[in-house]
């Protein structure tokens, strides 16, 4: 245990005693997204960047395409600091496409598949987009939008672009009875790339303090917003992976299973193990299913994933070859992750699971713990170069060790802002009494004297429940975590829900038994016995799993209604 020297997380920093003198006082990269990823793979070329369907792409491929991408697009008119729309899932042209337009200075704005046509619309003006580059399977609703917006060019390319060719002719038996509509003004994507010849290479030299990327938020609280993000932002957030993955080596095998239209998957997941000189497996559709499969197949060294991915991981296949095992973008019960972690022991494999923690603002990555620094149901340390409060809005002030109080953070990889939108930016951060900024995460959580963050879940998820005239703060994780001890949970959520006058809470549960009024009875029996009253669920609903938002969180909103 840690000496303190004040008692406050935010001075003592108590977790810099986990850190090399070279990460306590990091050095981040003044340069592009391209740049950064060039001069940390330029000197090894023949090694494998990308594993699409088992066609392996090496860094000199890749770097190849990116150039011809991006005098592509400055063919077709895209200027530095134009906006290009994005609605695709994770293929080897989404990720070339995010660094051709990085090159010359563009910005990417990578957009949800599932977005319905009149999201799509706000969504292209909102970003003054001019161009955008669809997979065929959404072609027909995006077109539909960009007629009704200031689009003037619709790209559009198939998801078996640079497949294998045989895995190619597999996949066009299977869809071509699927009738895919596509308008006549489209650009189909190998015409697209004819409008890079004779084209001059691209000299551009990007501001890497200039906007870089617009990413969405989940929604899962309010209504999304479109994030500024910058080059140093983003690389920043990358390099503290540089300190902390030790155990990387040059081609590990990565399994990219994140879609790209959340910062969590085209950061962590794409720009993250691109720059630690990895192979990236890109995993288009991915089923939680088939994690076991992935792993054996494409012998993994790492994963980056969100809890719900993990609910299949199972014993019987070696992964011994499993280095890093991670799970960000939602809350993790103790009970999951002793779980994963006895698998693994049993499965001859010398990791344990570790946890992030952070938000779309600070580019998805702020904290997060290690192999040897780990503790159960902590989200881990502050990653080299931030810092961390805890904080009392009632008191202002900042709350000791173990007090449970707002999460704020200090970090390179913050924001710009929200695009268009100043005063929720205002709200985010807060300059305090003594000067100091602060970003304002709406999570609550405490931190112990080890320096290790524990989350306690979201401001606004905390549920009143109320009778007698009496109202109650319950936390639904604390409420949660009490029903996945029982052996017929597989997964639940605990939201709120109405009784007459009263507040009350609702658990929604997945469970494989048959006979539901026996776990009904048996759980009901279980809070009564750990739970006070008034953080006892009074509706249980069954469900087959719950309903995930894209970025793979339990859509609570849903639930509620």
């Amino acid at each position: 245990m840690t000496e303190s020297l004040t008692g406050y997380p935010s001075i003592d920093k108590p977790w810099l005693k986990y850190y090399s003198e070279e990460a306590k006082n990091p050095k981040f990269p003044e340069c592009s997204i391209y740049e950064f990823l060039y001069e940390r793979n330029k000197e090894h070329p023949s090694d494998y960047a990308l594993n699409y369907f088992g066609k392996k792409i090496t860094y000199r491929e890749l770097f190849s395409m990116i150039d011809e991408v991006a005098k592509a697009f400055n063919a077709i008119g895209v200027k530095p600091g134009e906006v290009v729309s994005i609605v695709t899932v994770s293929t080897v042209t989404s990720v070339v496409c995010f660094y051709a337009l990085n090159k010359i200075g563009a910005v990417s704005n990578f957009l949800n598949v599932l977005s319905e046509e009149k999201d799509l619309i706000n969504y292209f003006k909102e970003a003054k987009s001019k161009v955008v580059v669809t997979l065929d399977l959404f072609a027909e609703k995006v077109v539909s939008a960009a007629n009704q917006s200031e689009v003037e060019n619709v790209i559009a390319y198939s998801i078996d672009e640079n497949m294998p060719l045989l895995t190619k002719v597999g996949y066009k038996l299977k869809v071509r009875n699927e009738k895919i509509s596509i308008d006549n003004s489209v650009i189909l994507w190998a015409n697209f790339l004819k409008m890079a010849e004779n084209q001059p290479q691209i000299k551009y030299k990007k501001n890497p303090k200039k906007l870089a990327l617009l990413a969405h938020t989940g929604g899962t609280t309010g209504i999304p917003k479109a994030v500024m993000l910058n080059d140093m932002s983003i690389n920043s957030a990358t390099q503290t992976y540089v300190y902390m993955m030790s155990n990387a080596k040059q081609k590990d095998v990565f399994l990219h299973v994140m879609v790209p239209f959340v910062a969590y998957g085209l950061i962590s997941c794409t720009h993250v193990p691109l720059c630690l000189r990895f192979c990236c497996t890109l995993i288009p559709k991915f089923e939680s299913r088939d994690i076991n499969k992935y792993i054996k197949k494409y012998s993994v060294n790492h994963i980056m994933a969100v809890p719900s991915y993990l609910m299949e991981l199972k014993s019987g296949i070696s992964l011994s070859k499993i280095k890093n095992i991670a799970v960000g973008g939602d809350g993790l019960n103790g009970e999951l992750e002793n779980n994963i972690n006895d698998i693994l022991n049993e499965c001859n494999s010398k990791a344990v699971l570790t946890k992030g923690y952070a938000m779309t603002e600070a580019c998805a990555t702020a904290v997060a713990s290690f192999k040897h620094v780990n503790k159960t149901e902590s989200v881990g340390i502050p990653l080299p170069g931030n810092n961390i409060m805890i904080y009392d809005r009632e008191s202002r002030k900042e709350l000791p060790y173990g007090e449970v109080g707002e999460i704020c953070l200090q970090c390179k990889s913050r924001m710009i802002g929200y695009l268009d939108n100043e005063e929720e930016t205002k709200n985010l951060f807060w300059i305090h009494k003594d000067g100091s900024e602060w970003l304002h995460t709406g999570d609550l959580g405490y931190v112990d004297e080890d320096g290790f963050v524990f989350l306690i879940g979201r401001m606004k998820r905390i549920i009143l429940t109320t009778g007698g005239g009496v109202a109650y703060k319950v936390f639904p994780n604390t409420v949660e975590e009490v029903l996945i001890k029982h052996q017929d949970v597989v997964n639940c959520c605990v939201v709120g829900a109405t009784e007459g006058e009263n507040q009350v809470l609702k658990a929604v549960v997945v469970s494989e038994q048959n006979e539901k009024e026996d776990v009904e009875y048996s759980l009901r029996k279980l809070c009564k016995e750990e739970l006070p009253s008034h953080a006892r669920p009074t509706f249980y609903e069954f469900v087959e799993e719950l309903p995930l938002t894209a970025a793979g969180k339990v859509d609570y909103k849903l639930l509620e209604g």
